[in-house]
């Protein structure tokens, strides 16, 4: 199935821009398909079953379900790429504001207001650099539970909670 909704999501990509965007984009989701499908089964696909015509991929955590990152095609900026979307409603506001902080280290254009998605062009992470920083961010969402006061966005990793 992720291969479907792969193909379908450059397809898609691919009729509102042109062939290098498409390339960029199969490169950009595929670097974060792998650091998701390495992290141990921590992370996982979750298939778009309430709008298959979005060609969404999303991948999240496999113990919540909640969705950590995702990609969608969209016209006017051939795609983008969220972390903790509204369906990752578990994760809190914290979180969300940590990831905007992060996104705007990569770009002006990212909002800062509070509530929204933190969402970022994808062709803004064709860079490996760029690529790493969500990665490294990425990381340490998954190693802090929803229900933790853990600043994600700290230098340090976060402690393990203690049982």
């Amino acid at each position: 199935m992720l291969e479907e909704t792969r193909r379908a999501f450059l397809d898609k990509v691919e009729s509102y821009s042109d062939l290098p965007h498409r390339r960029d984009a199969a490169t950009i989701l595929d670097h974060f398909v792998d650091w998701s499908t390495a992290c141990g089964g921590r992370v996982v696909f979750i298939p778009n079953e309430s709008d298959e015509s979005q060609s969404k991929v999303c991948f999240g955590s496999s113990t919540t379900g909640q969705v950590l990152w995702q990609v969608y095609p969209r016209q006017n900026d051939f795609a983008k790429f969220d972390i903790l979307p509204r369906e990752s409603a578990q994760y809190p506001e914290a979180f969300r504001a940590d990831a905007r902080r992060m996104f705007a280290g990569i770009s002006d254009d990212v909002s800062h207001e509070e509530g929204t998605v933190p969402s970022v062009p994808l062709f803004l992470l064709c860079g490996e650099e760029a690529r790493k920083t969500v990665q490294s961010f990425l990381n340490l969402l998954i190693a802090a539970s929803p229900e933790s006061s853990v600043d994600v966005g700290a230098d340090q990793p976060p402690k393990p909670e203690a049982e």
